[in-house]
This record gives structure tokens, sequence and C-alpha cells, in this order.
């Protein structure tokens, strides 16, 4: 008979390959620093829809990155 273990393998549970984890970090860092950018830029050129999305980007990066899974 054979021995091999043949319970299903829970992908949600694999382990995440660290250079993912390294471009998801980059990949969120410049989303949240260009939104920083473009409420700047919405600021200095007092255009309201400019300072709104570079705030909606800032606040997507921090949202992506609190819901990422986690080991």
């Amino acid at each position: 008979m054979d021995q091999h273990d043949h319970d299903a393998i829970d992908g949600a549970n694999a382990p995440v390959p660290a250079a993912f984890s390294a471009l998801f970090f980059l990949v969120t860092m410049a989303i949240f620093v260009a939104g920083f950018w473009g409420m700047a830029e919405g600021f200095s050129q007092e255009n309201g829809l400019f300072f709104s999305a570079g705030l909606l980007a800032s606040c997507l990066a921090v949202a992506i990155a609190i819901h990422a899974k986690r080991d």
C-alpha cells in the first residue's frame, strides 16, 4: 500500500516568496508616495480633483498594505 499523505494542500497558507514581498512593498510605497505628490501638486495648483486623487491613492496604498495576508 502506498503511504503517501493525500490530503489536499491548502494554497492559502502557502509561504510567500521573499522576492514577492519586496516587490509588493515597493509597489505600495510607490503608490503611497505618488499620492502624497498628487496632494502636494493639487494643493499648490488649487486643484481639488488632483488633491482628492492623491488622497485616494495614498489611502489605497495603506489599505492594500493593511489587508495583505501576513504569515
